[in-house]
């Protein structure tokens, strides 16, 4: 089992940590390893404790992974989707604190399955989104404004006294 947060200040992560720490102790989850990605709230920089988190799986080190909360994973909706899936695909299961959710059991790893269907639609929206959107028109050409005969007799009176 794999802690993993991603945190923006000490507090938090220290705090997400126990947590998570607790969790492992009443589950009699073996900790082998914590990983930490500290970053500014602004930042959506690349994730290295992630990446690294990522190779002990493959390796087959790490069987389960805790995270404080499904935002810990990824910043988008289609990332996140992708990760998990792989998750699954590495036959690693997936435990989130804020949600309860425990891929260890036979009920939660349901979830799984509810990730490749909503993978499935976010996957096929995109190109529609696209295709609908058809190719891009030029912009009508600008009309200049007509005079009317009041305005033209005004200008044609200033310009032959002498206006310019």
């Amino acid at each position: 089992m794999a802690v993993y947060c991603r945190c923006t200040a000490a507090p938090e992560k220290r705090a997400a940590l126990d947590a998570l720490r607790k969790v492992a102790k009443k589950e009699a989850w073996t900790i082998a390893g914590e990983f930490v990605d500290l970053q500014e709230r602004s930042a959506s920089a690349a994730q290295p404790e992630w990446q690294r988190l990522r190779n002990s799986i493959k390796a087959g080190s790490v069987d389960v992974v805790a995270v404080p909360s499904l935002v810990a994973i990824a910043d988008e909706v289609s990332g996140l989707l992708a990760e998990i899936l792989w998750l699954r695909d590495q036959g690693c299961d997936l435990y989130v604190h804020d949600a309860k959710l425990n891929t260890t059991s036979p009920v939660d790893r349901v979830f799984f399955e509810a990730v490749k269907a909503v993978k499935a639609v976010d996957d096929a929206a995109v190109p529609r989104a696209k295709s609908t959107a058809g190719p891009r028109q030029k912009p009508a050409p600008k009309k200049e404004p007509q005079m009317t005969r009041y305005q033209r007799t005004l200008i044609d009176a200033a310009l032959s006294s002498g206006l310019k």
